[in-house]
């Protein structure tokens, strides 16, 4: 934070051991939850103070979500679940994903941005991420028809 070159790096559970191990040269401190672990009072207090932030910032992201989906927003979700999917999709071997865990995570991730439903996506991109299989697309998608 600042120019002390200090920062925190928020990981979901499946990108931990993935991400930790390309960054092994870089002096990281694990901490284990965001409200404890602290070695001194402030480093807990710069953490309690980004938690806050990036939860306010979340709650207000979510509101305009829900507020606006059929609008804009929605168009902006269906634009970020494709970029989730293609950047997942280049990891997947990483990862150790098949197709249908790709797309059941990208599923997850639109449920905890405020998607109402699962975004649509244009079978031509989908065919570009190599997600066709043998036995077709994977579970879970929804196409998008519009040209």
């Amino acid at each position: 934070i600042g120019k002390a070159g200090k920062g925190l790096l928020i990981l979901h559970d499946f990108e931990t051991q993935t991400v930790l191990k390309e960054l092994k040269d870089l002096p990281l401190k694990r901490l284990s939850s965001s409200r404890s672990n602290g070695t001194n009072s402030d480093e807990k207090r710069t953490i309690q103070v980004a938690t806050t932030a990036a939860e306010n910032s979340l709650a207000s992201a979510m509101r305009s979500v829900k507020r606006d989906y059929a609008g804009a927003v929605g168009k902006k979700v269906g634009k970020a679940y494709q970029a989730w999917m293609g950047y997942y999709n280049s990891h997947r071997r990483k990862l150790r994903w098949d197709g249908q865990k790709l797309v059941d995570m990208a599923n997850q991730w639109a449920a905890v941005v405020g998607a109402p439903n699962t975004p649509a996506i244009k079978k031509k991109v989908l065919g570009k991420m190599n997600l066709k299989g043998p036995r077709g697309y994977p579970r879970g998608l929804v196409f998008d028809t519009s040209y």
